[in-house]
């Protein structure tokens, strides 16, 4: 099952609110505070930035992400969210910009 909200020119709030886990993503993102932000991932979950190769672990996305995106902001746009299994699993795509 996929759920989609898309709140084009609509305040990055208006996006994050739909999804806590996600508001809290971009909190920390946007705080350059990485560990907080892998954190949010299960253990074996999968970070996968824009043009590169999957990025699978808390430990490897923390690292990744200080590396790569200290300084950034990143704001959502869209988000979808989707169902995997019978046992809660789901995958959250956002789409945004970063700046």
């Amino acid at each position: 099952m996929v759920f989609t909200k898309t709140h084009p020119g609509l305040p990055q709030t208006t996006v994050l609110r739909a999804e806590p886990t996600v508001d809290r993503y971009f909190a920390s993102f946007n705080a350059s505070d990485f560990e907080a932000t892998a954190a949010l991932f299960a253990t074996d979950g999968t970070l996968q930035p824009p043009f590169e190769s999957s990025i699978v672990g808390a430990a490897a996305i923390a690292q990744d992400l200080q590396a790569e995106a200290d300084g950034m902001q990143a704001y959502p746009e869209t988000l979808e969210i989707v169902q995997r299994g019978d046992a809660g699993d789901r995958q959250v795509l956002v789409k945004g910009w970063v700046k």
